[in-house]
């Protein structure tokens, strides 16, 4: 009987965390069609990349999904038929030092916002994550040494 309440247990709490993770994707798709219609979210990868500008790697990570946001965004990928988008979460408040930053960096196609702007934020992932277009998790937490090369990775043919 034991075994069998921890096994109803796992699972219990493994469809609360997964339920949790698709909220968030959710939002955001939610959150890019409210203030960007003209973006299309079907078909799509979302990829979210939490940063800060005193954070060296965050920004690292933001130029490497840049980059592959410019070479792949039209792209058919595994589990975004149509491309990606490129979601930007600032850690801080998104103000005007890190606008700038951002133009220094180079990041001219992302889609910016506070991390405060989602109710869903989740502690799935650290650094970024990309969604497929069923709001599952196609990637997490990768460096900005990995970035292109994965994404690339997804391509179909």
């Amino acid at each position: 009987m034991k075994t069998l309440a921890f096994y109803f247990a796992c699972f219990v709490l493994t469809l609360h965390a997964s339920a949790q993770v698709s909220l968030l994707a959710q939002e955001v798709r939610n959150l890019v069609k409210r203030d960007h219609p003209e973006i299309g979210t079907d078909q799509k990868l979302i990829a979210l990349s939490i940063w800060s500008d005193q954070d060296k790697e965050s920004r690292a990570c933001n130029q490497a999904f840049e980059k592959a946001y410019t070479t792949y965004f039209n792209s058919k990928l595994k589990g975004g038929n149509k491309g990606l988008i490129l979601v930007l979460l600032n850690r801080e408040d998104l103000n005007e030092m890190a606008i700038i930053t951002l133009g220094k960096d180079g990041i001219r196609h992302a889609l910016s916002y506070k991390l405060s702007d989602l109710k869903n934020t989740t502690k799935e992932f650290k650094q970024n994550i990309v969604y497929d277009s069923d709001n599952k998790i196609v990637l997490k937490d990768l460096n900005h040494e990995q970035i292109f090369d994965t994404i690339h990775s997804l391509i179909t043919r």
